[in-house]
Order: structure tokens, then C-alpha cells, then sequence
């Protein structure tokens, strides 16, 4: 397991790691985005964060969708 050298200062992936969190378990959500983290690594070969913030920016809204008043 790695450690937190994938997390280390980046608020976006600690943010993530605390809505993962069921029950106040952050080692086991440590162990899901650590080992997710792991797997892009070896399957890409690329920055596993680099690929984490990519698809957050695939999935986010490209402009802020507000409700209409008629």
C-alpha cells in the first residue's frame, strides 16, 4: 500500500477521501482511492493524480446550470 504520497497537499483528493468515508473509516477509504490510485499506474503508466483531476474535469459541468424564473 502506498502512502500518502498521492495525497500529499492536494485538497481535491482529500475531499474526495472524506466523501468516500462511511462510518468515520478513513483508512479504509485511504485503501480504496491509494489502491484505484495503484491500479491507473499500472494499467497507464501515467500521474495517477493527473488522471484523478482529469476525469473530475470530464464529469463537473462546463457552465453552472441555474433554474428559470418565469
Amino acid at each position: 500500500m502506498l502512502s500518502n504520497r498521492f495525497c500529499s497537499g492536494d485538497l481535491v483528493v482529500a475531499k474526495f477521501m472524506n466523501c468516500l468515508m462511511f462510518s468515520g473509516k478513513k483508512s479504509a477509504a485511504e485503501g480504496i482511492v491509494y489502491g484505484a490510485f495503484e491500479r491507473i499506474q499500472k494499467r497507464s503508466g501515467q500521474d495517477p493524480l493527473k488522471v484523478f483531476h482529469d476525469a473530475l474535469g470530464n464529469v463537473k459541468p462546463a457552465l453552472e446550470v441555474r433554474s428559470r424564473r418565469v
